[in-house]
């Protein structure tokens, strides 16, 4: 994450990278830049900017070159304004195909739940596994395809190995 980023959310995030991915962790070449681009234009309100293609294998992480400025973006957003006063989407993941989608899940729900830790530590200096009830007003997610509607959703919380879901 460079430093033109700057501040707390720089701080809250690479800790969020750490704890998720181990202690001097860092992004693939392919995700920096798409990081500092994507969050870079987002910054300077640029509305007109370049489009970002991602490609790389299977496994490579894709997805979290995409996934990353979206969650840095909502962070920095609730860390400049009251986080119960964040209303609306911040972003929409479409997914075109079902297993894709299920697949991705855990995944997404693991770095909300990272990331919503690394804030309450930033915050209140703890950092208690309350993800079962989160407080109004952190990162949150509404998950929902096909068949996830009817039958809901499980996965196991990264911090205290509980099922979580609906």
């Amino acid at each position: 994450i460079s430093a033109s980023t700057g501040g707390p959310a720089r701080e809250i995030f690479q800790a969020f990278i750490e704890d998720a991915f181990g202690e001097n962790a860092t992004l693939a070449e392919f995700q920096a830049r798409a990081f500092s681009h994507v969050v870079g234009a987002a910054h300077k309100g640029k509305e007109n900017h370049e489009t970002v293609v991602v490609a790389a294998g299977t496994g490579f992480g894709k997805t979290e070159a995409f996934l990353f400025p979206v969650l840095y973006h909502a962070l920095c957003v609730g860390l400049t304004t009251n986080w119960e006063d964040v209303k609306g989407t911040d972003a929409l993941l479409i997914y075109p195909r079902r297993d894709l989608c299920t697949n991705q899940l855990e995944r997404v729900v693991r770095y909300i739940v990272l990331l919503n830790r690394q804030i309450r530590l930033h915050e209140r200096g703890d950092a208690e596994c309350d993800e079962h009830n989160p407080t109004p007003g952190r990162l949150r997610a509404t998950i929902a395809h096909g068949g996830v509607a009817q039958r809901g959703w499980r996965v196991r919380c990264p911090l205290c190995e509980e099922e979580i879901g609906r």
